[in-house]
């Protein structure tokens, strides 16, 4: 006799399962007839209402050709993947069951659906009203898309990156002006193109820094004209002139003014010991940092330095922005989506971003004439950081 198992469908492989794993297998469980029957036609509607006059339309799936225990049963389950009544369908998978018994609410709240299911809720059901973020993001998560075509439009330009929930409570205040925080930006431009509208509501709001550490010297090696020493007071006048743009003025700008292109030579704990007096003076609790998957050196110098004020002020809260791997990477969508990524719209600001961005004029060619292999911001580069979201996550 052949004794190997048979091979079942899925659901009843999967019930043979529930019932091994409550120490049932190889036992038969049959209502005695009638029973079930009986129990059903008591069994008010899901969602509410009277058995005459059902509210929702899953009444009539229980009473099918199956006969209604079989059809009570699987009403039960519902799954977030087919439109229903109640955003969730029936459906007979089995990732509902536990211990043996399907148990789903159509109106349970989205932390108590099981993990599998989390996190797959449509943008649109979240959708901000106009001018400000949403309910769910002031509540820890993330400004919502606003729409069915704005959600589209931002995944297509954000290459399938999705907007998550943020751990931190404090954040969206953060977002809409209502905490204090600083930048730090490797080079002039960094703070505009990664920060440029978070920058704009903090002058109008709570207020915020920022803090240069190198001098931008270095973008026109080749020039005769502009000496490293011309050329870092041409790029200081230039980023003061892009925090006007946004706001801010002359005092939100601390330049250190650090060697342009070799600021890994730097000591991290010299220069962590100088943020935090500078950080600690305005009062802020916030700290935004370029992220370390930035191939830039001197990005990653200055997320090495946030780590180690990180080790100093662990109650301090640390963002990271991407900048060149958000422009370079092909796998910058896998990478974000890892951090948790938060996604804010630049909105009614982004003719002020775009302004501080043109501040900088040295980067864009119309300056230094005398360089051809100096270094000149793409034009496609300007455009996707004015237009898109600004992109942040807990800095790892």
């Amino acid at each position: 006799m052949d004794r190997r198992p048979r091979r079942l469908p899925e659901g009843a492989a999967f019930r043979r399962r529930c019932l091994a794993d409550r120490g049932l297998a190889g036992r038969r469980h049959r209502r005695p007839a009638g029973r079930g029957r009986d129990r059903a036609s008591r069994r008010r509607p899901h969602g509410g209402g009277s058995p005459e006059e059902p509210s929702d339309g899953c009444a009539d799936a229980r009473l099918g050709r199956h006969g209604p225990d079989r059809a009570r049963r699987r009403s039960r389950c519902r799954s977030p993947h087919r439109a229903g009544p109640h955003r969730y369908h029936l459906h007979r998978g089995p990732a509902l069951y536990r211990g043996g018994r399907a148990r789903c609410h159509p109106g349970r709240r989205a932390e108590h659906r099981p993990a599998a299911f989390r996190g797959r809720v449509r943008d649109r059901a979240h959708g901000p009203r106009s001018g400000s973020l949403s309910a769910a993001g002031r509540a820890g998560c993330v400004p919502a898309t606003r729409g069915a075509d704005g959600a589209r439009e931002r995944r297509a330009h954000l290459g399938g990156l999705r907007m998550n929930v943020a751990h931190a409570p404090l954040l969206p205040d953060v977002f809409e002006g209502r905490e204090s925080f600083v930048v730090l930006a490797p080079h002039p431009d960094d703070e505009s193109l990664g920060c440029g509208a978070l920058l704009a509501r903090g002058f109008a709001g709570a207020g915020a820094h920022v803090i240069c550490l190198t001098d931008g010297s270095a973008s026109h090696p080749g020039s005769r004209q502009w000496t490293p020493g011309r050329l870092a007071r041409q790029r200081h006048a230039e980023m003061v002139a892009a925090i006007e743009c946004l706001g801010g003025s002359a005092r939100d700008l601390t330049w250190l003014g650090l060697a342009d292109s070799r600021l890994y030579q730097a000591d991290a704990a010299t220069v962590a010991t100088k943020l935090e007096q500078i950080i600690e003076g305005h009062g802020a609790r916030h700290v935004f940092v370029p992220a370390a998957e930035d191939h830039h050196e001197d990005h990653q110098a200055t997320a090495r330095f946030a780590g180690a004020l990180r080790r100093r002020r662990p109650e301090w809260a640390f963002y990271s922005y991407p900048v060149w791997c958000r422009w370079d990477d092909p796998e910058f969508p896998r990478t974000a989506t890892r951090h948790a990524p938060v996604c804010v719209p630049p909105e009614d600001l982004r003719d002020r971003k775009r302004a501080a961005v043109h501040a900088h004029r040295s980067q864009l060619g119309r300056v230094v004439t005398d360089d051809p292999s100096g270094f000149i911001l793409p034009a496609g580069f300007i455009e996707k950081f004015v237009t898109e979201d600004e992109i942040f996550w807990r800095m790892p």
